[in-house]
């Protein structure tokens, strides 16, 4: 599945709605990782890293599916200088396990 490749403008706000996949099963203490990093760049050392905490409140009624609105202000986009970037996202399970959900796919600031 290719995921979406964004471009903004330096400054700009990004909202993304992340479906998680069908098959994700959550557990009470879940977190949701949004990382932006530069090509060669490790996931940890992210230029930018968000955090969300998955609840059963993240479904929306009549759909089994999990959606969470992931966010990067303007403050943080206009300290990008005008560049290629990638973004991941992954989950970390109550119990620590680690899934990557997004690998990185590129995100794109212009001007």
């Amino acid at each position: 599945m290719s995921e979406r490749i964004f471009m903004l403008n330096r400054g700009d706000t990004l909202k993304y709605t992340y479906v998680l996949p069908e098959t994700y099963s959550y557990t009470e203490g879940d977190r949701l990782y949004f990382g932006v990093t530069l090509p060669k760049q490790p996931f940890e050392e992210a230029l930018i890293r968000k955090s969300y905490s998955l609840t059963n409140e993240d479904k929306r009624e009549g759909d089994n599916r999990y959606f969470k609105e992931i966010k990067l202000e303007a403050e943080e986009t206009r300290l990008l200088p005008p560049a290629t970037y990638y973004y991941s996202i992954k989950v970390r399970k109550a119990n620590r396990d680690v899934e990557t959900l997004v690998n990185k796919t590129k995100l794109i600031i212009i001007e």
